[in-house]
């Protein structure tokens, strides 16, 4: 079932999961979803004989959209008003997708303003490059080869000075 199916699907949900193994799979912490429900982002979940909340597949798909529109930078509010929308029914398919307009709108914006940096550093990044590759090309034509020296053992009481020859200690 795809995240698409969220709002459409009209099987019986028959497993359920405790606030606890939610937050395991969503990584939503349990304060979170208690907000999700109290703000009206999700609708109430239904509770145990001891009062536990209960969810469904169904609320975890919800969730995993939930997550998608928080990733697009939509306001709660918003979010809110897109989950009173949907609760209201198939009435509201048209405000639903004009909201859904407006925020994709906006992704494609925020996407086309990173292109936009991207070439940016993209371009910083290749003259790095460039200017890094000259340099040590420049450095190395300045320097003649030089090829080591075979190594000479010391003999007790030697030192090499700063020019290589051999000196008394």
């Amino acid at each position: 079932m795809s995240l698409m199916d969220t709002e459409t699907q009209t099987e019986t949900d028959q497993e359920l999961y405790a606030i606890s193994e939610v937050a395991a799979r969503t990584g939503l912490s349990p304060h979170t979803l208690r907000w999700y429900e109290r703000i009206g982002l999700m609708p109430y979940a239904s509770r145990s004989h001891t009062g536990q909340r209960r969810f469904t597949e169904r609320d975890l798909r919800w969730l995993a959209l939930v997550g998608k529109l928080r990733l697009t930078g939509m306001p709660v509010a918003a979010m809110v008003r897109y989950a009173e929308l949907v609760r209201a029914g198939s009435g509201t398919l048209g405000e639903r997708q004009e909201l859904l307009e407006a925020t994709r709108r906006e992704v494609e914006q925020r996407i086309a303003e990173l292109q936009d940096s991207l070439t940016v550093l993209n371009f910083k990044i290749d003259n790095y490059a460039e200017a890094r590759t000259r340099a040590r090309a420049e450095e190395h034509a300045e320097r003649p080869e030089q090829t080591p020296r075979a190594a000479q053992p010391r003999q007790p009481g030697q030192s090499r000075s700063s020019n290589g020859k051999r000196q008394c200690t």
